[in-house]
């Protein structure tokens, strides 16, 4: 029979008091990401990238692709501003594919 000593005792509810400590912070880290997300204030770049950070995953080249719809509603973007962001960075990706390798960013 194993019996725990007051000291075991003290060390178990430090350590639980110290997991619910970080369930909470890590809740109010993915409320604010979530407020950060669907905020007005910011960029359609900036919220779908929060997205992108949240879930780990890139805006899909393929505008027909189905997470297209999920981004937009996610972020409280509609459709077309999501497909231009996506438009902004093709874009961007073959202007870089294109410049003279002396004039590339490392």
């Amino acid at each position: 029979m194993n019996k725990i000593s007051p000291g075991d005792a003290f060390i178990v509810r430090d350590y639980r008091a110290e997991m619910a400590l970080r369930q909470r912070e890590d809740e109010e880290r993915r409320r604010a990401e979530l407020a950060e997300q669907t905020s007005t204030v910011k960029t359609p770049e900036a919220r779908i990238r929060i997205w992108e950070q949240r879930h780990h995953l890139t805006l899909p080249h393929n505008p027909e692709h189905r997470l297209i719809d999920v981004i937009a509603g996610a972020t409280a973007l509609t459709r077309a501003e999501v497909l231009e962001e996506q438009r902004q960075r093709a874009e961007s990706r073959l202007a870089a594919q294109t410049r003279p390798l002396d004039q590339q960013r490392p």
